[in-house]
Order: structure tokens, then C-alpha cells, then sequence
């Protein structure tokens, strides 16, 4: 549910012209997955409609405003820190809750790395289905439940060799998670075997004992994610992330809040989830099983 209304999102952002980097492929596959669906198709089609665009916007002042130019300004920060790397020499790309998110696809066209999307098998069958014909050139799609699983593991027990340097995407994904599942996912990347690993994630940035969520905090939004089964289950201080991320070897390349997003790429501005780029100090090789 979650992925289609991100996947809304960013087409809505492209409609409206406020994706801070649009792309023609990402706009036609996104596309191409929300019409898999009834309510998918009405929503593209009430998009291309004058009016029906005013309704969504009106909506989006009601239950989060700001959320659809966050959605844009979010994935197109994660991708220019990801085709930064490819063009450093990462050789391979691993998405984690990829979702209906279109870089996936997009990358693996390009055929510029190897590109792996680790989700739920439901989530990356209705995805497959969707593009049809674009499935032969779909990033390999391994599932995982991030509830007892954990990404390393699940790359590594399909045949990786840890040779190549990974650049590993996490947007979206920790603050559905409890804090002993994000400890356990960070514990795991720190000794992921590969050549190098440079992480994009985003995590709710909040005070100790405050709720984690967007602010101005959306009561509807928040509603929404309890009714679907999807609450927001841990949030940090930005402090208390890095000392998380420092403590496990990881270095902070770069960090972008909703204001140093909102000054990227000038429009509304919602605060709440915040964006890091991080590189692990250190090589792990991979170990064969005796």
C-alpha cells in the first residue's frame, strides 16, 4: 500500500513539475505500475486531468502539506548519490524496500552496474507483472522480511562472492522497523562482505521521547499508517544515529534534512525524515563456509 502511495507521489511531482530531476523512463514506468491497478489507473488519469490535479493538491494541504515535493526531492538526492558512486566505480547497486520505486529498473536498463532489489515477494511480483515487457531487463529481485531478515545475509546466501564494491539504498525503511531490528540491520552492513559499501538511508529524525513522524505532524497521515498496519516505530536524534552509525565503522558523507533539501530545491518543505550518506571504513572479505 505504502509503495503505491509513494509511487503516487513522485508521479504527481512530475505532473506538477516539481520532481527537482524528471526523467521521461521514470515517469512512463511509473506510470506503467500504477495502472496495474483500478484505483491506480483513476489516480494516473485523474492526474492528466486539470481538476482532478487541484483535488490532489487539495488533499495533500489537508493530510501532509509538502509530502509530494519531499517524495521528489528525497529520491532525487539518494539517486545522485547513487549514479555518483557507479561513476566511481560501485559495480553493483542493492535497493532494500524498493517498492514501485522506478531507479531499479531504470539503472538496470542502463546495464551501468548490477542492480538487486530486496523486498516483500508480493510487493516484487505485482512489480514484475506490471512492467510486462520491461521484465527482462528488471533488477534480480530477491525477497526479504525485514522483520527477521537481514540484507547482507540475503545477498550473500545468493551466491555473492564479496568482490565488488555496493552502494546500498535503505529509504523509507527504518522507521517502520523496532529499534533492536535497526541495530540488528546496521550490526549486519557492518560486516556485509564486499570491496567497499557506501549506504543511502533515511531515518526519522526526532527528539527523546517524542513520537517519529513528519512536522508539522499530519494527525491523517498518521491515522492512515496505524489503519494499514504500517506506524512509524522508531525514530533518533541526528546525534544519537551517527554515534549508531560511528560505533559500527561507518563514516557520514553527507546528511540532508527537509531544510537543506527544501534549499537544494526550492518549493515546501516538510521536516521530519532526514537523508545520509555513509561509507564503511573498513573491507570485509568475504569469508567461504567451511
Amino acid at each position: 500500500m505504502t509503495a503505491r502511495v509513494v509511487a503516487g507521489a513522485t508521479l504527481a511531482a512530475f505532473n506538477r513539475a516539481l520532481a527537482p530531476t524528471p526523467s521521461s523512463e521514470g515517469v512512463t514506468l511509473t506510470r506503467r505500475l500504477l495502472c496495474a491497478g483500478f484505483a491506480g489507473r483513476l489516480f494516473v488519469k485523474s492526474l492528466d486531468l486539470g481538476a482532478g490535479l487541484l483535488v490532489w493538491r487539495g488533499v495533500e494541504r489537508l493530510a501532509a502539506p509538502g509530502f509530494i515535493q519531499h517524495i521528489a526531492r528525497r529520491k532525487a538526492w539518494i539517486e545522485r548519490a547513487c549514479r555518483a558512486a557507479v561513476g566511481e566505480g560501485y559495480q553493483r547497486v542493492v535497493i532494500v524496500g524498493a517498492g514501485f520505486d522506478t531507479l531499479g529498473p531504470r539503472l538496470a536498463i542502463e546495464a551501468m552496474a548490477e542492480v538487486i532489489e530486496l523486498d516483500h515477494p508480493a510487493t516484487q511480483q505485482a512489480k514484475a507483472s506490471a512492467l510486462g515487457s520491461e521484465s527482462r531487463r528488471l533488477p534480480t529481485m530477491i525477497p526479504i522480511d525485514l522483520a527477521s531478515q537481514s540484507p547482507g545475509k540475503v545477498v550473500g546466501a545468493h551466491g555473492d562472492d564479496g568482490a565488488r564494491r555496493t552502494f546500498m539504498i535503505i529509504e523509507g525503511v527504518l522507521m517502520y522497523l523496532p529499534l533492536d531490528r535497526v541495530e540488528h540491520l546496521l550490526d549486519d552492513l557492518a560486516v556485509m562482505p564486499c570491496a567497499g559499501l557506501r549506504v543511502a538511508m533515511t531515518f526519522m529524525e526526532c527528539e527523546p521521547g517524542e513520537k517519529p513522524g513528519f512536522r508539522p505532524r499530519p494527525a491523517l497521515v498518521s491515522a492512515w499508517l496505524r489503519l494499514v498496519g504500517e506506524p512509524f516505530r522508531w525514530g533518533a536524534t541526528r546525534e544519537q544515529f551517527a554515534t549508531m552509525l560511528r560505533q559500527r565503522g561507518f563514516e557520514i558523507l553527507d546528511i540532508a534534512d527537509g531544510h537543506d533539501l527544501e534549499r537544494l530545491w526550492p518549493g515546501e518543505r516538510l521536516i521530519g525524515e532526514t537523508a545520509v550518506l555513509v561509507e564503511r571504513a573498513v573491507v570485509v572479505q568475504h569469508r567461504p563456509s567451511s
